[in-house]
């Protein structure tokens, strides 16, 4: 440093420098952050996507068997009322 207290030229230069760069280092994080925050983003919305249509698959299976459980058994009831075997085996009802 120079006797009278003033800084030397290079050391502003440098200070500005580091000034320039800090900013730019700065500047440089928070586009990487946003591109990581958006890039998160997506992926949770496509993570959710396909949970969602895998949930909605899985809903149209469950009621496609319910719904062919619910026929058969409305199936075997008509059987039942229509055959004779148990007619056959059952006393008659008595008044």
């Amino acid at each position: 440093m120079p006797a009278d207290g003033s800084r030397p030229v290079g050391a502003a230069l440098n200070g500005a420098f580091a000034k320039v760069l800090l900013r730019e280092i700065g500047s440089t994080a928070a586009r990487t952050h946003k591109v990581f925050s958006d890039s998160t983003t997506k992926l949770y919305a496509n993570v959710l996507s396909s949970v969602l249509h895998d949930c909605v698959a899985k809903s149209a299976l469950a009621m496609d068997i319910m719904d062919r459980k619910l026929s058969e058994r409305a199936n075997d009831c008509r059987w039942w009322a229509l055959t004779s075997a148990f007619s056959s085996c059952c006393p008659p009802k008595q008044s």
